[in-house]
């Protein structure tokens, strides 16, 4: 089990940078940052699998996990968000649709409380977008928020999704259901809003 400073981070297989943000795999000296960041209980409202109170334990688990199934992809679907000094910020990812939905990817996505509000979310969705929509067989982007998750649902706005439906008890977590709202994205719809 990994215990090192962030400082000391080697940042892994960098897939994206503009000066502010980077998108790199996650590494194992995140795991100090992914407990830090997830004490935040506004972060487990809004995800499905979170634990809550996250431990270091809880970390080095999904580092492993996130290792492994970026290894066991053609390429990789698990992704650390980074300020430009390689802190780890925020988080991203992909999954496939389901049954008869192989043209469809399923995205998700978290920021620490001290960077949201600043651009880093929308900036990663958009580069999430394009990653996804450069397997040519796919043809739809999903994303399903949390109802109540405004500012989730205001970056999917501004990276083009649309609104596509109510999900009444769509969700079941610590014995509560909860409602959701339905976004997608089109390969066409991406293709127009983005320069070729």
């Amino acid at each position: 089990m990994y215990h090192g400073s962030p400082k000391s981070e080697v940042l892994m297989n960098q897939l994206f940078s503009n000066g502010t943000l980077q998108i790199t795999e996650i590494a194992e000296q995140d795991q100090v940052a992914y407990v830090e960041h997830f004490r935040d209980p506004r972060i487990h409202a809004n995800t499905l699998r979170l634990p809550f109170p996250y431990t270091m334990h809880d970390a080095y688990e999904w580092i492993e996990i996130a290792r492994q199934i970026n290894t066991a992809q053609p390429r990789p679907t698990m992704f650390a968000i980074r300020e430009a000094t390689g802190k780890l910020i925020g988080g991203c990812g992909i999954e496939a649709g389901g049954d008869f939905q192989q043209h469809v990817r399923v995205i998700g996505y978290w920021m620490a409380k001290a960077f949201r509000g600043r651009g880093f979310a929308s900036q990663a969705v958009r580069w999430l977008s394009g990653y996804v929509f450069e397997e040519r067989s796919v043809r739809k982007i999903v994303a399903n928020v949390f109802a109540g998750n405004e500012a989730s649902c205001r970056v999917l706005e501004k990276c083009g999704f649309r609104r596509e439906g109510y999900l009444r008890e769509h969700y079941q977590k610590e014995g509560r259901t909860i409602d959701a709202i339905a976004f997608g994205l089109c390969r066409t719809e991406w293709e127009r809003r983005s320069p070729q």
